[in-house]
């Protein structure tokens, strides 16, 4: 069995990955209504993953899946403050810290979203190629072409 490369979603809110660009349809029922019954795209915004993005989304999906990970050599350079928050979880017996591996507890699977969160990039820090949609308005998001 093969993960899609690409997901499409539909209705509101849906949320679709095609090629590393992800894109979020109107959240409310009826804009997203309007919308599709004129013809014109749902799609409220849009953001390009960087790099570090998808290496993130990876790690995230196989915490979830194996309920553990290996953030790699650089784990302590590239996840340092990541990893504080990591730490605290492990005083809380949700789940066990050894070097650059994470892997959950028992009781830390049943809070594997949570946890989850802890691994993606923190509001504010700079990412390498990152960048949100530059809206032209509702329906009609346009994605940089290059990184910002």
């Amino acid at each position: 069995m093969h993960a899609a490369d690409d997901v499409v979603a539909f209705g509101a809110s849906a949320i679709s990955d095609v090629s590393g660009l992800y894109a979020q349809n109107a959240h409310v029922i009826g804009r997203y209504e309007q919308l599709a019954k004129r013809g014109r795209d749902p799609t409220e915004r849009g953001f390009r993953l960087s790099a570090d993005d998808l290496r993130r989304r990876d790690l995230i999906q196989k915490l979830m899946c194996n309920f553990w990970i290996d953030l790699g050599p650089r784990a302590f350079t590239e996840f340092g403050p990541e990893l504080e928050k990591l730490r605290a979880l492990e005083k809380d017996g949700l789940l066990t810290l050894r070097g650059s591996e994470v892997e959950l507890t028992r009781l830390g699977r049943i809070f594997v979203r949570n946890i989850g969160q802890r691994v993606r990039r923190l509001p504010g820090r700079a990412t390498s190629s990152g960048s949100p949609a530059q809206s032209r308005g509702p329906g009609r998001p346009e994605f940089p072409t290059e990184a910002a």
